[in-house]
């Protein structure tokens, strides 16, 4: 961030409710120090608004601590469902909050509904026994996206942002 006093400036931001506390979650995600993560954690909470929670979901992604899969999964009843689709991405990415996310599912506190089949051909790529238990038993036999497949969804999405203008007013 360049200097100490920027870096409390932009925390101290990112801590009061605001209209600058979603851009300050932003930069301070690009830090993503072990320091920021409580931040980070409580602006996952209610009355939070949704691009707060959202910012705070977006540097989560760069932390593996436990913690991180048990404060999303906790507060993940509360969220939009545009912050569950995001919540969900999070926690398929690593093995052990996907593991957490499959418990979740199983015992019936996060339905399975909210996951969608990418989602959990995505979590089919961990290699873990337990994991793959419980992807069969919610969803049957699921297999990663085979090479092919990748390749192809990709040249979709190229394909798709190659014929969209770019507008800059709406992001």
């Amino acid at each position: 961030m360049g200097s100490e006093p920027a870096y409390q400036q932009v925390a101290s931001l990112a801590k009061a409710p605001g209209k600058d506390q979603s851009w300050a979650i932003d930069l301070l995600a690009q830090v993503a120090s072990e320091k920021e993560l409580p931040l980070f954690v409580s602006a996952l909470a209610k009355p939070s608004p949704d691009n707060v929670r959202l910012s705070a979901l977006n540097a989560l992604n760069a932390f593996k601590q436990p913690q991180v899969a048990k404060e999303v999964l906790n507060n993940y009843p509360s969220f939009s469902p545009s912050l569950k689709q995001k919540a969900v991405a999070l926690l398929a990415q690593r093995e052990s909050f996907a593991l957490d996310l499959l418990k979740s599912v199983d015992s019936n506190a996060i339905p399975k509904t909210d996951i969608s089949m990418d989602m959990a051909r995505s979590m089919a790529s961990h290699k873990d026994a337990s994991i793959q238990k419980l992807l069969e038993k919610h969803w049957g036999k699921v297999s990663p996206p085979s090479p092919g497949e990748k390749i192809a969804r990709i040249s979709y999405v190229q394909l798709v942002v190659n014929r969209t203008k770019p507008d800059m007013n709406h992001g």
